[in-house]
This record gives structure tokens, C-alpha cells and sequence, in this order.
């Protein structure tokens, strides 16, 4: 009897220490299929997911590049292809010397990313604009004061190997010069990649992605000085010394190290959170394919998580098809 009433004094504290354990989770209770049990839908339409059960969140990954649930821990990429795109525009003030060639686009392998006027004297820099095929190619105000040009390179020499890219802003001494120095902005420049599965991913922000740092050799582009009313965004890097005038010019701007071989892992579309309320999940397709869609459903605190994974196959048709 009394190894029985120990049994059970221990079967109580244990349920006890259960009802009190912070780290205990709920399993989770969930289900999903689409609306009308169909699984061939077409380009455009909208497609219903409906969904079953109480989890406290779920996150939807569409099949789509991009928002992939097998590529959720993607931190590298193959490459097949890369192609360099810009559209680089000059406007020219006042004074013949200002015309020609105001900006040198390179691209460096052995640059030690010591962002200073000697960091960049001890690294190879190989030139990438011209007029040649392959070459970026570069406005000269030639006959208009406003000039721009268009390009695209194959870039993908250097689709397996990290490089820097650097633009130069070059200005001689005028001394007979009156107004300001030539503005030249870089607006758009691209990178555009193909993986070998033929997944197509861009670098478009000099900010954010490339991460372009000014580097001044000869010059000043502090604002108390020559100032540069174009700093370097989300959308363009340019050169403007507004307060220059006759000065002579020899501003770089370097990217950070670029290994286009690098992505960022692909991550869901939250559907649900603790506090919200949903039945159903609607997704519109916009390419033709097949794709595996994700529902991602768990029960969690901040010590603990259940999760359960739902997927299913899903055929996008063109509306010809019909």
C-alpha cells in the first residue's frame, strides 16, 4: 500500500510540474488544401488556399523563386550567367575642359578594402569603360551639355570569383573655369544574374547592396568644403562638387567586396500570428510552372516550438490552354 500511495503522490507532482513547465508547447492541429480540391489553376487567377486548425502562426511559401521553401537555409547560389548594366548621364556647365571623359569604371580582384587614397594605389584596377564592344559605355557632352549613355556587359568572367567596382570622378585644374563642375550620376546599375537553374536575381542599390564608400584623392567632397548635393542611395551614385569651381578632381567610389555567388536566404509570407484569425489564404501567380507550395504551422513561446509542414503541388496554365 504504501508503494502504491508513492506512485501515486509522484503521478500528481509530475502532472503538476507539466502544468507549470513554461517550455510546454501544444502540438499542432492543422490542415490545408485549396478551394474546389483543384490543383491546376491559370496565370492571373486568384488561387484559395482554405485552412484547418489553431496553430498560433503560419507562414506560406508560395513555391516561386524566391519565396521557396527548400531554398529557406540558401546562402550560395551556381551561376550560369551575369550581364553589368548602367545608364550613366553628364551634364557639363560652363568651359571646354569640362567636356570629354569625366568618369573610369573598374573593377579590382586584389583591392585589400582599405577605403583611403593609399588602399587604392597598392591594388590592380583594369579598366571597364570604352567605347568598344563589352565595355561600359560613357556620355562626353560632346555636342549637348546634358549627355548620357546606356550599356550592358557580359560580366560573367566573374561569376565564381569575388571583385570590387569602382567609378572615378576626374576634373582638371581650370583656372579659367566660372561655374560648377560637371554632375555625372550612375542611374540605374545592374547586376543580372542567372542560376543554373535559370532563376534570375538582381543587385540594383549602390547603397545597400553594393555599399559604395567615397574615396577622395584629389578634391574634397565634405560638405563644409565642395559639398556633393548627390549622395549615394537606394537609387543612384553620383558626383556633383557643387561649391568647386576650377578645382582639380579625383574622387573614387568603391564598392564593397562582391561574390555574386551569395544570396540571401529565401523566407515565407507570415499568413498568421497569435492574435489574428484566418480561415483561408489567397495567392495569384503571375509565370507559368509547377511549384511546390509551403503552409509552415507552429505553436511556440519563447522557449519552446511545434511545427507541422504542409505541402502540396500546385500547376499554373497559361489562360491559352483553356
Amino acid at each position: 500500500m504504501k508503494r502504491k500511495k508513492i506512485y501515486s503522490l509522484l503521478m500528481i507532482l509530475g502532472g503538476l510540474f507539466t502544468a507549470c513547465n513554461p517550455d510546454g508547447v501544444d502540438s499542432v492541429d492543422f490542415d490545408v488544401m485549396m478551394e474546389n480540391d483543384t490543383r491546376e489553376v491559370y496565370v492571373g487567377d486568384p488561387v484559395t488556399f482554405l485552412l484547418d486548425g489553431k496553430p498560433d502562426y503560419i507562414i506560406f511559401y508560395s513555391g516561386e523563386y524566391g519565396n521557396r521553401y527548400a531554398d529557406r537555409n540558401r546562402s550560395e547560389v551556381e551561376l550560369a550567367s551575369v550581364s553589368l548594366s548602367a545608364k550613366i548621364s553628364q551634364r557639363c556647365w560652363t568651359g571646354a575642359l569640362l567636356r570629354g571623359q569625366r568618369l573610369f569604371a573598374y573593377i579590382s580582384e586584389d583591392f585589400n578594402g582599405i577605403y583611403t587614397k593609399e588602399g587604392l594605389e597598392e591594388a590592380t584596377w583594369t579598366e571597364i569603360t570604352g567605347t568598344e564592344e563589352g565595355q561600359l559605355h560613357y556620355p562626353t557632352c560632346a555636342t549637348t551639355w546634358d549627355d548620357s549613355a546606356t550599356s550592358t556587359i557580359d560580366f560573367s568572367a566573374y561569376k565564381d570569383k569575388p571583385f570590387y567596382i569602382a567609378f572615378q570622378y576626374v576634373i582638371p585644374e581650370d583656372q579659367n573655369a566660372t561655374g560648377n563642375q560637371p554632375r555625372v550620376l550612375i542611374t540605374p546599375l545592374t547586376i543580372d544574374r542567372v542560376t543554373a537553374e535559370g532563376e534570375k536575381l538582381q543587385l540594383n542599390s549602390p547603397q545597400r547592396e553594393f555599399a559604395f564608400q567615397y574615396v577622395q584623392k584629389k578634391g574634397d567632397l565634405s560638405p563644409e568644403k565642395n559639398g556633393n548635393s548627390l549622395p549615394i542611395d537606394d537609387t543612384r551614385l553620383g558626383f556633383q562638387p557643387d561649391k568647386a569651381v576650377g578645382v582639380e578632381m579625383d574622387i573614387w567610389a568603391v564598392s564593397q567586396k562582391m561574390d555574386l555567388r551569395t544570396v540571401s536566404p529565401n523566407t515565407g509570407i507570415p499568413v498568421k500570428t497569435l492574435n489574428s484569425k484566418i480561415s483561408s489564404y489567397t495567392h495569384t501567380y503571375s509565370e507559368a510552372g509547377e511549384y511546390t507550395v509551403t503552409f509552415v504551422a507552429s505553436n511556440a513561446n519563447m522557449w519552446n516550438d511545434r511545427r507541422v509542414v504542409k505541402e502540396m503541388k500546385v500547376i499554373v496554365k497559361e489562360k491559352s490552354e483553356i
